[in-house]
């Protein structure tokens, strides 16, 4: 007699059939599974919402005390008119600063130095004799004038005192501190009309 075979997957892999309570338990527990992952998910985007609304807090509250840090436009503010007097007290009170700084030798020769006699001779000579342009032509002019004197005097046979070269130092300082000047406004009518 003949067999009718029937085909089963449980019997040809092996495995036992499962009882239908186990099924229901293990689909239980997927689902419980399930709902427990999606709760953490929801968990998690909470909390990531807080923590992204703290750090916008956090950040509007530093941008805004960054903008009271900040300097006012320069529009805004007022011309401040700075006068001899507050000129020099923030000179004195930075002397001051520097000379605790220095050695008590160093420290007199900087009270010399900043006298004001001493500053005062110091600040017409650099003006006026030790400026580059006089000290330029004076050399300049005294060879010119000296030579020029020298050449006059041979020809003519008389004797040079030696106060020529004297004269002609200050004559070409002169004439640099002249020409300097000349140049100077040139200059700056040029960068006006830039």
């Amino acid at each position: 007699m003949p067999e009718k075979l029937t085909h089963n997957p449980e019997q040809e892999s092996g495995a036992k059939p499962e009882k239908p309570e186990l099924k229901v338990e293990k689909t239980a527990t997927k689902a419980e599974k399930l709902e427990h992952t999606q709760e953490t998910q929801h968990e998690r985007e909470k909390s990531v919402e807080k923590t992204r609304e703290k750090l916008e807090k956090t950040l509007d509250n530093e941008t805004e005390k960054t903008r009271e840090k900040q300097p006012k436009p320069v529009e805004s503010r007022e011309p401040q008119i700075i006068t001899r007097a507050v000129r020099d007290a923030a000179f004195s009170d930075t002397m001051k600063t520097v000379r605790t700084q220095l050695s008590p030798v160093q420290r007199s020769f900087s009270k010399f130095i900043h006298a004001k006699p001493v500053e005062m001779t110091s600040e017409l000579l650099e003006e006026t004799v030790f400026r580059p342009s006089f000290l330029w032509g004076g050399v300049i002019g005294g060879i010119v004038f000296g030579a020029g004197l020298y050449l006059f005097a041979y020809t003519q046979d008389f004797r040079l005192s030696g106060s020529e070269y004297i004269v002609g130092l200050f004559v070409g300082g002169i004439i640099g501190v002249i020409i300097e000047k000349v140049f100077r406004r040139k200059k700056s009518t040029k960068k006006a009309r830039s």
